[in-house]
């Protein structure tokens, strides 16, 4: 609608059509990111799978060393995390991804640490680092948060 007219115009429509179309590459650019973090998880948790630990240079933090198969996963939730920083709109869905990133990667250090056991204390943070992403996604879309 025109704002002063109350008149639908091409413009507003045009305008309009655009912000659905924002919103549904948005949706879609967050369900590759949580799909993406959980096809990682879903490998960490396999028995076939091998994480090395090694000491970073700095030696304040560990870092795993991935096999193949879940490089190839590590890789594909990078690129959805940086697709998530390139069209979010709003900086809470930008911060909550970036936990969940991270703690997706701890969750890596600690089945390399503890030998085929996921630790029980950062898969707990990780529903709860994706619960808060898909929170700040959906109030971002509009939706509102989920029950």
């Amino acid at each position: 609608m025109d704002l002063s007219s109350g008149k639908r115009t091409p413009f507003t429509l045009a305008r309009g059509h655009m912000h659905c179309r924002w919103n549904e590459l948005r949706r879609a650019s967050y369900s590759n990111f949580v799909s993406a973090v959980r096809g990682f998880r879903a490998h960490l948790a396999g028995a076939h799978t091998e994480i090395k630990v090694s000491g970073f240079p700095d030696d304040r933090r560990l870092v795993p060393h991935l096999d193949a198969e879940a490089t190839a996963h590590r890789q594909a939730m990078d690129r959805a995390f940086t697709e998530v920083q390139m069209i979010a709109s709003a900086e809470e869905t930008v911060a909550a991804a970036g936990m969940l990133h991270r703690i997706a990667f701890r969750v890596a250090t600690a089945r390399g640490l503890y030998d085929r056991v996921l630790s029980e204390r950062y898969s707990n943070q990780l529903w709860l680092a994706e619960r808060a992403f898909i929170d700040a996604a959906r109030t971002e879309l509009g939706y509102g948060c989920s029950p």
